[in-house]
């Protein structure tokens, strides 16, 4: 929940607590134009966003799409770190959390996946196909 701060004819400041449905209700109608581009503008691409996911899965497989979502985490967590710097603050300080823990993490599951990929290949390559 968000905090309101509202100030009293006293001096006193009052503090409620305000849902996002309500602090979006308040956003809206100062400014209306501005909020529905961005809901239009996240709507579009959302919608690219399930296209192309639709055509990737279509022109490749299922585990090539689930391993390049690993690799698109892993892209965000690192250039989140190396622009905000707070990326892997919290699990090893600094920067440097890119390449301690959080690096292992992400390495062991890019592992994992290429592993099933080539299982998966394999898997397929040895059964006949259905023509």
């Amino acid at each position: 929940s968000l905090l309101s701060q509202q100030s009293t004819s006293g001096g006193e400041i009052m503090v409620e607590e305000m849902n996002e449905f309500a602090a979006f209700s308040i956003y809206f109608s100062k400014q209306p134009m501005v909020t529905t581009s961005y809901l239009m503008i996240g709507s579009m691409l959302s919608l690219a966003l399930a296209v192309l996911t639709f055509v990737l899965v279509n022109r490749t497989s299922p585990v090539a799409t689930s391993l390049l979502g690993n690799v698109r985490s892993i892209a965000t967590v690192a250039i989140s770190t190396i622009l905000a710097g707070k990326g892997g603050r919290a699990m090893s300080g600094g920067a440097a959390g890119l390449f301690g823990s959080a690096a292992l993490g992400y390495t062991c599951t890019l592992a994992g996946g290429v592993a099933y990929a080539l299982a998966a290949l394999g898997k397929g390559a040895s059964s006949p196909s259905k023509s």
